[in-house]
């Protein structure tokens, strides 16, 4: 039986990355998307065509309470689960908006909780959470994203704690060129490629432990599109 892996947020960006890592290693691939069907639909051809045994998205706003239980039926048992939609807004925290502050509280942290909480009966091996050096080092500019990368890491640090059967561990990168950086940073693929290894056992990690991305991969800034 293939090895089976649930990835949030993965029409683009980390997420892709990281799903065509497993689709290369032969593994059934679950994932999720926002907004774009036609890019997942694109998403989902290419996993075929790289080698994945099996193929199936869904639709997911993590804040809707209802899409969380829904999509936990609908995706079933996995081996890995890997959280990994997020949402990012840069500038001052006083001229942020409540709605951008609930954006990232509610994406970054409360849905990844929740659909970790559903998931985990249907969890065999694994929970990765990506986080982010933000969420080791704080910064001006990005005050609340900060504070909901702190509290990801809190959350794995405990549910490793309790729940002894899996392995639960935070993958962290640093800057990386997606749709949220304007494409500056280290390449997608890279840290993908990190995440797949720390699955694997390629890369060293406890439960409860971090993988720091920024401190394996380095790449020069760069702009796309």
């Amino acid at each position: 039986m293939k090895k089976r892996v649930f990835i949030t947020g993965a029409s683009r960006g980390i997420g892709e990355a990281t799903l065509y890592e497993f689709a290369k290693a032969g593994w059934d691939v679950r994932f999720s998307y926002y907004q774009d069907k036609h890019e997942a639909v694109q998403v989902g051809k290419k996993c075929s065509e790289l080698g994945a045994s099996s193929v199936r998205f869904f639709k997911l706003d993590v804040m809707k309470d209802a899409d969380i239980k829904r999509i936990a039926k609908s995706v079933g048992e996995v081996d890995v689960l890997i959280n990994n939609a997020g949402y990012l807004k840069y500038g001052s925290f006083r001229r942020h908006s409540f709605r951008e502050i609930e954006l990232e509280c509610r994406t970054n942290f409360e849905g990844l909780v929740k659909l970790t909480h559903v998931m985990l009966p249907l969890v065999r091996e694994q929970i990765v959470n990506v986080a982010s050096r933000a969420g080791k080092i704080a910064h001006a500019g990005l005050v609340s994203y900060c504070g909901t990368k702190f509290g990801v890491r809190g959350f794995t640090i405990a549910l490793a704690d309790e729940v002894k059967r899996l392995k639960c561990f935070c993958v962290n990168p640093g800057l990386t060129a997606t749709h949220m950086t304007r494409f500056e940073g280290v390449p997608v693929d890279k840290v993908g490629r990190v995440i797949f290894e720390a699955v694997v056992g390629e890369r060293r990690v406890g439960s409860g432990g971090d993988v720091d991305v920024w401190k394996i991969v380095r790449g020069k800034k760069t702009r796309e599109g």
